[in-house]
């Protein structure tokens, strides 16, 4: 499917609004962790510390990893900071490539990122993230005492993303292919 820039611009805001509902998962959890849940301290804790523009997301991460472990959801987690940073902050160098729209890497000065990859990376991995987050906010809550417990956890928690997700949906679908079509006859800037 080929988008228009106009449609880039609105993955661009489903990514980012995405990566939001994971940073409140993540902000739960430190919630659960340090003050409880749902306590009048945790609408305090998160407004002054977790909310406070000099307590970033990668902070939150290292308290995710120390306190909760969380394996190789760490590091997808770490994986969609760095794609939602590509959409967040690239696309001012933006060029086409094979119809395709590419940033700069800036992890790796004169490649670039295929932003539609990125795209569908991102889609793949944010629900499975999502849901071992909710899945690691239940546990906080109660002791799952046996593998139906954690089958239930797991069930419901997948019913609660595919409901965050469904809200977040727009006409392009759950995958789209990032092009943009190009006049045969006019060579963008930096292609190739």
């Amino acid at each position: 499917m080929q988008i228009t820039l106009a449609q880039l611009n609105c993955a661009r805001g489903i990514v980012i609004q995405r990566f939001v509902v994971l940073e409140g998962l993540v902000n739960g959890l430190m919630c659960a962790r340090y003050v409880g849940w749902d306590t009048p301290e945790s609408a305090r804790f998160s407004r002054e510390v977790l909310e406070d523009e000099n307590f970033n997301f990668g902070m939150k991460v290292l308290l995710l990893q120390k306190h909760f472990g969380l394996g190789k959801q760490i590091d997808d987690i770490r994986r969609l900071m760095s794609w939602r940073n590509y959409f967040a902050h690239g696309g001012l160098n933006a060029s086409v490539i094979d119809g395709h729209v590419h940033i700069p890497d800036s992890k790796r000065p004169g490649k670039t990122v295929d932003l539609s990859q990125v795209y569908s990376d991102f889609e793949t991995v944010i629900p499975e993230v999502c849901i071992g987050l909710i899945e690691a906010l239940y546990g906080l809550g109660r002791q799952l005492q046996d593998l139906n417990d954690k089958a239930l956890v797991k069930e419901e928690a997948k019913g609660l993303v595919r409901e965050i997700l469904k809200r977040e949906s727009h006409s392009l679908g759950p995958q789209i292919n990032i092009v943009v079509q190009t006049d045969p006859k006019r060579e963008e800037p930096g292609a190739r």
